[in-house]
């Protein structure tokens, strides 16, 4: 058996703040696709920020703005439903009692979504999160449109279609754009 050495080793000792560059690292240095788990072990730590203002304008607060900013360092293995490293969303929500339906909303927003550079270069790579990775990543933010109605179809039913307008989807230059539609029905007890 070869013996190991520093640029033979798939294993890089002193590197266990690293994470995505840690896997990226190693792929460079072995030339296989950079695997996540290798650097998984307990107590690590992801930490991050968000922002959240909203500005109710009119109708008892149902018409309104709102302006959300998030932020996470990005360098370890995302855990949570996305994995987005920093955003910036801005929308309204009009109610629908300029239209004598004042129960009914009417909402717009747009999202601009990115990655951390050592998420970035790790997908890059060849490496897979749990939602992102299809082999090479032609990266550009993530750039998203929606549109939606919240109607209120029974007194205790409201329904809202929904649609969704994602230009490089997965943060890859090389898809989309997407188109998603979606329906959401909320039942109150």
């Amino acid at each position: 058996m070869p013996e190991a050495t520093w640029s033979s080793s798939p294993f890089s000792l002193g590197r266990t703040g690293e994470r995505w560059s840690g896997c990226s690292d190693t792929s460079t240095r072995t030339g296989q696709t950079p695997d996540i788990r290798q650097d998984d072990h307990p107590g690590r730590i992801k930490w991050g920020g968000g922002l959240n203002i909203e500005q109710p304008l009119a109708d008892a607060g149902e018409t309104g703005v709102f302006l959300r900013l998030g932020y996470n360092d990005g360098k370890t293995e995302s855990f949570a439903f996305t994995e987005v490293d920093r955003l910036a969303s801005v929308g309204v929500q009009l109610s629908g009692g300029h239209w004598r339906r004042p129960t009914d909303r009417v909402g717009i927003a747009y999202a601009l979504d990115g990655l951390s550079p050592e998420h970035r270069h790790y997908l890059e790579q060849g490496g897979a999160g749990f939602v992102l990775g299809d082999g090479r990543l032609t990266y550009g933010l993530e750039r998203i449109l929606e549109v939606y109605y919240n109607w209120q179809l029974l007194r205790y039913v409201h329904v809202s279609p929904d649609y969704q307008y994602i230009e490089n989807p997965g943060y890859n230059r090389d898809r989309g754009p997407a188109h998603v539609f979606g329906l959401r029905v909320r039942v109150s007890f």
